[in-house]
């Protein structure tokens, strides 16, 4: 979606990324992707995948990518009733 800023006499030209936060279940999504999607950081997700506590990700190559379903999943794992729950 391009969107004209007008600022003065200055009119610029942006491309507006929309971002949702519906998921796909069946979909793989790039760590960029998976990151604003989960509301986190790209950097929380690399570090997540190295302690091995974060979403689950399937890797192809160097590429890594995250599907919807884990994404949900993690997310859904992570609710809580009470501040006194376990981690």
């Amino acid at each position: 979606m391009n969107a004209s800023i007008k600022s003065g006499d200055v009119t610029r030209s942006t491309t507006a990324i929309l971002v949702t936060n519906i998921i796909n279940p069946e979909k793989l999504y790039a760590p960029k992707v998976a990151a604003e999607l989960m509301d986190m950081s790209v950097s929380w997700l690399a570090k997540a995948r190295l302690r091995g506590d974060g979403p689950r990700y399937v890797k192809f190559g160097r590429s890594v990518k995250y599907q919807g379903l884990d994404l949900i999943e993690y997310r859904k794992s992570k609710k809580r009733h009470s501040t006194s729950e376990p981690h």
